[in-house]
């Protein structure tokens, strides 16, 4: 897990989480970015987003952002999900291609 603050920098991250931000190519950190600024923007529903990236090995992640809400110290954070696209999900998104 990636934690963004509200100028969408990182905050924590899990071992989990650091070890997937050394896998992206680079450009992807914007990417996560504008998915974490798209799911800000709607603060005030239950939103979350998802992207998919591809790997340099040719392997996919799929991100996942939500809001994290709680005190005024903690407004504009967001939480990434990062994993590995499954077989299900790839087939999907390749066959709209």
């Amino acid at each position: 897990m990636v934690l963004l603050d509200q100028e969408l920098k990182v905050t924590s991250v899990t071992h989990a989480g650091q070890q997937w931000l050394k896998r992206l190519p680079s450009g992807s950190e914007i990417a996560l970015q504008s998915l974490a600024l798209r799911v800000g923007k709607q603060a005030g529903e239950e939103r979350t987003g998802h992207a998919r990236i591809r790997l340099r090995t040719g392997e996919w992640v799929t991100a996942r952002v939500a809001p994290v809400r709680g005190g005024s110290d903690q407004a504009g954070l967001a939480a990434i999900t990062l994993e590995p696209t499954e077989g299900i999900e790839l087939s999907q998104m390749l066959s709209r291609v």
